[in-house]
């Protein structure tokens, strides 16, 4: 790989964030050296700036004291003569100059493929190529399956964190106990319901649907960075229906500054599967949303119900057997879907594929026996094990960019 001779360290994000700058800031352009300093200026890139300057075209620019305009005129060399004056342009008595150079097309080209290989190289694992090749060829056909974990780097919490977020006041410090045990565990449902139980202050469901709704509307931040989250990099895919079982709307929101405002839609609003397959850009809740309080499913009731309507079931049930689903920030423990998806997979052999940050082999096995393709990212951890959301957003960002390629 060429940038390995080229930067004089190791390589970072850091260091190929900057050189894609500069290839975006100067591509087609000249540029001078404080131009190409303010990029490349640290002396980890002395080599690739040595190669830069090595590799362009350049020309002079100048101007003269004799021309009263200060118009700036062009020569091959600093040893040429002035066109007004005649003396030599690097006579500094009389004119002040600067070198700019232009890299060719050719080598911004090769630079960008190094920059692309650069990542591909540290994110995609290789083991799991033949189903990064899979992906591509079925890219028209993916239906994107958001959970809770795409929507955390704009403030909101995932469901283990949603659960600490509610701090239910218990009267029994044992009940309180149970709550955290459920929440480690990252069991949702038993977790509210024992809440509804025995908390002091929230006892109903649509008391816990407003304490979601609160949570989730006074710490969304819609003003973040497009490079420090996923969802345009989802929209890149170009789905006609995305799935979510959030009850956020933060992915109605980017595609309305794409493709145009998109009202949510849950099951029940779902008349005609056909259209549903063929129109744009379409998001369904499976579990409700926060715009329509109603169709929140907050407790195993609700889920029993929901996934014991035969009608509801039948449409989630011709999605996944008619269309490959990507799960992302999904971990597949939703029991009542994890069973629906088994009983459905007894029927209809349809693959699907979920995207997992550092699979060990047990755990794309135990997919693949579901007929669920795991897509390997090579993601940083944090100190305490967890998955860095932050370097996980590049990594998906990466495997996006080999997909749509």
């Amino acid at each position: 790989m060429l940038l390995k001779t080229l930067i004089a360290t190791e390589i970072t994000n850091e260091h190929v964030k900057k050189i894609e700058m500069f290839l975006d800031e100067s591509n087609g352009f000249h540029f001078d050296l404080d131009f190409l300093n303010h990029f490349l200026g640290n002396v980890d890139f002395k080599p690739l700036v040595d190669w830069i300057l090595s590799r362009s075209s350049y020309r002079v620019v100048y101007e003269c004291e004799d021309c009263e305009d200060q118009v700036e005129f062009m020569a091959k060399e600093k040893t040429d003569h002035c066109c007004i004056c005649c003396n030599k342009i690097e006579d500094e008595s009389l004119h002040e100059y600067r070198t700019e150079y232009k890299l060719s097309n050719e080598d911004i080209e090769l630079l960008r493929n190094e920059t692309i290989q650069y990542y591909e190289d540290k994110y995609l694992l290789r083991e799991y190529e033949p189903t990064f090749e899979l992906l591509r060829k079925e890219r028209e056909k993916l239906i994107p399956f958001l959970g809770s974990g795409i929507s955390v780097p704009l403030g909101l919490p995932n469901w283990k964190q949603l659960l600490e977020k509610l701090s239910p006041t218990f009267a029994k410090e044992y009940h309180r106990d149970m709550y955290n045990d459920y929440t480690s565990k990252g069991d949702l449902l038993k977790a509210l319901d024992h809440l509804k139980e025995w908390s002091i202050h929230i006892n109903t469901d649509d008391q816990l649907k407003e304490a979601i709704i609160k949570i989730i509307e006074s710490e969304l931040q819609f003003g973040v960075d497009e490079e420090k989250h996923n969802f345009y990099d989802i929209i890149r895919l170009n789905s006609n229906l995305y799935i979510t079982t959030n009850y956020d709307l933060c992915l109605e929101e980017f595609l309305s500054h794409t493709v145009g405002y998109r009202a949510p839609l849950c099951l029940r609003d779902i008349d005609n599967l056909r259209t549903l397959l063929e129109e744009s850009s379409q998001v369904l809740h499976i579990h409700g949303h926060i715009k329509r309080k109603d169709t929140m499913i907050v407790s195993q009731e609700d889920y029993k119900k929901l996934y014991e309507d035969s009608a509801l079931m039948f449409k989630v049930n011709s999605i996944l057997a008619n269309r490959p689903l990507l799960y992302i920030g999904f971990s597949f423990t939703d029991k009542f879907f994890v069973d629906l998806y088994t009983k459905l997979g007894k029927i209809v052999k349809n693959h699907h594929y979920i995207v997992i940050a550092n699979p060990d082999l047990e755990t794309a096995r135990k997919f693949n026996k579901k007929n669920i393709k795991v897509v390997g990212l090579r993601v940083a951890e944090t100190p305490d094990g967890e998955t860095d959301y932050n370097d996980f957003i590049m990594a998906f960002r990466t495997l996006v960019n080999y997909i749509v390629k």
